[in-house]
């Protein structure tokens, strides 16, 4: 029996997100309740996807869902304007950021004189 479907909610929130962005990747997506689909990762949490997350992975990805499996995503905290124009925290999607280069790597190269 699969454990983790009783180790708490299966969708990411924003207090998911306190030690920093996760990169995940899609695994799927459906339909979801209240009009808007749910992502779900091959790690199996879920993210209910906002217009403003809609419109980003339409960017990345093309219009098509099916084109969004297999594509690797970094979610992150970021402020989200609601129907009323108020801003609020939430998580967002973006295309993973690459591992920052140490500087001494980047200092350790010869210099040709």
């Amino acid at each position: 029996m699969l454990m983790t479907n009783y180790a708490g909610s299966a969708f990411i929130k924003v207090a998911n997100l306190a030690k920093g962005p996760q990169q995940k990747t899609i695994e799927g997506v459906d339909e979801g309740q209240y009009g808007r689909p749910v992502m779900t990762f091959t790690d199996g949490k879920r993210l209910s996807v906002n217009v403003t997350n809609v419109n980003t992975l339409i960017e990345l990805f093309g219009e098509d869902s099916s084109d969004w499996v297999g594509k690797r995503v970094e979610l992150y905290v970021g402020p989200l304007r609601n129907q009323d124009g108020d801003e609020s925290d939430g998580v967002k999607v973006r295309l993973p950021t690459p591992p920052a280069k140490s500087l001494k790597a980047e200092l350790d190269d010869t210099i040709p004189f």
